[in-house]
């Protein structure tokens, strides 16, 4: 059913189709899959453009190309969609595809938090921690990587963890370190899992 909807010109359908073909792991279906993405995001189906960008920026299935993976990005960041307004944040601060401008990429990863894009807060968090683009603040990115943890975020629970352990923009706080960086551990985020097993190593009796 899905495949004749695509076949039919349904953007829904052809994303859907993407994704069922991504999942199934086979690398010989990149061609496919990036046939099908390209038909959805012509029609201006965002999740499709957002795919088929990060199969440009990362070189997944075809060669990398910065320019073309931009041209879709700001298409759907134009649309304020914050998959997309993240991945040009993130551009911005690697200096991939565009100049390198840490005040862009923080502009960037602000209007994406506004929407509550978990993976934004925790970027944003991190340039708070470095300094990056804002002025250096473990408070303000103790802040943010709650809000993200508390969301069931795995990459900032680990965040959040690491900032009881070493007091950062809060006391420290040995329990609290445990309970995050065990959230994230069951959601086998891998950082949290070595921290883990690294304080039991040094400390067999915790």
């Amino acid at each position: 059913v899905i495949y004749k909807k695509a076949e039919q010109g349904d953007p829904v359908a052809q994303y859907h189709l993407s994704m069922q073909l991504n999942m199934i792991g086979v690398t010989s279906n990149y061609e496919e899959i990036i046939y099908w993405l390209n038909l959805a995001a012509e029609q201006n189906h965002l999740p499709a453009i957002n795919n088929l960008a990060g199969m440009y920026y990362n070189g997944i299935g075809v060669e990398q190309n910065y320019d073309k993976a931009l041209y879709w990005l700001n298409l759907a960041a134009e649309q304020n969609f914050p998959p997309a307004i993240h991945q040009v944040a993130k551009a911005y601060r690697d200096g991939k595809g565009v100049e390198q401008s840490d005040t862009k990429a923080v502009q960037l990863f602000e209007r994406a938090v506004e929407q509550n894009h978990l993976p934004a807060i925790d970027n944003l968090a991190v340039m708070y921690t470095h300094g990056r683009g804002v002025e250096q603040s473990d408070t303000k990115a103790f802040q943010l990587f709650k809000k993200a943890a508390n969301q069931g975020f795995a990459k900032a629970q680990y965040n959040l963890g690491i900032m009881y352990l070493k007091s950062r923009g809060v006391e420290y706080n040995r329990d609290q370190a445990f309970y995050w960086l065990n959230l994230a551990a069951e959601q086998n985020f891998p950082l949290a899992i070595k921290v883990l097993l690294q304080i039991h190593l040094l400390n067999p009796s915790e």
